[in-house]
């Protein structure tokens, strides 16, 4: 379905929703964009609405080289007020703004607009007030001169005490960023292990401190080296959760 075909101008969340009983439906995004189609980015749908959303990945550094936005999708014919919470390198309490979700509808957040972001790698959350209301967030960041480059994400909708990676690649022309975010209001350790081509290796710099409410950058490419494609796992050692 092209949205262009639609002739609808502006921006659009969509629902898509199988009208055959019990046969369920699968939906993937595509974006292009440029006058070759050289940009695009790609991500699947969510089956579900959720009251918060989590998301490791956002920056503003380089002087705003990179343009990160919000996507926020209220479904509910009543409007619906999200909290906002950005998380820095060290921060001890979390950034917030509250923005006002018409109904049925989607709104936007550029994260560039928050002044106290200037310069700075964030994480971010996004929580209905009410702490019940569902609703969908992603996040799209586009990068160099006329948008170059770009990718978007679904957030996930809760922390957990360990993440794996399947992707990973430390190349000469390839840098890889695992973006660790920690909501808790206390410090926690994390045990990185990597695991390559040739098998597993541990982490040199050992464990990887993340302070209370705030978020930290682990390159594998220092870590490491160029070594070639790596997977990873991330794990807190004391069972507190966390996002990456």
């Amino acid at each position: 379905i092209d949205l262009k075909g639609l002739n609808l101008p502006g921006a659009w969340s969509a629902v898509f929703q199988s009208q055959t009983l019990f046969v369920p439906v699968q939906v993937q995004q595509s974006l292009y964009w440029g006058q070759g189609l050289e940009g695009s980015s790609g991500e699947k749908g969510v089956s579900g609405t959720s009251a918060v959303w989590f998301f490791a990945e956002g920056t503003r550094k380089a002087n705003d080289f990179f343009a990160t936005f919000f996507q926020l999708f209220n479904p509910l014919t009543t409007p619906l007020v999200v909290r906002g919470e950005y998380y820095t390198d060290g921060s001890s309490q979390p950034i917030t703004r509250e923005y006002t979700l018409p109904p049925s509808s989607r709104f936007t957040v550029w994260a560039n607009q928050v002044p106290e972001l200037a310069d700075k790698d964030f994480s971010t959350a996004f929580r209905a007030v009410d702490g019940q209301s569902g609703f969908v967030a992603q996040r799209s960041m586009f990068w160099g001169p006329g948008y170059a480059g770009g990718h978007t994400s679904i957030g996930v909708t809760g922390a957990d005490d360990e993440w794996q990676f399947a992707e990973g690649a430390a190349f000469d022309n390839f840098d890889t960023y695992y973006l660790l975010l920690n909501t808790n209001p206390y410090d926690i350790a994390v045990t990185v292990s990597y695991l390559t081509r040739d098998g597993f290796v541990a982490r040199p710099d050992g464990l990887v401190i993340v302070r209370a409410n705030s978020r930290t950058n682990v390159h594998l490419n220092s870590d490491l080296g160029n070594v070639g494609a790596v997977a990873a796992t991330f794990k807190s050692t004391d069972g507190s959760p966390f996002v990456v």
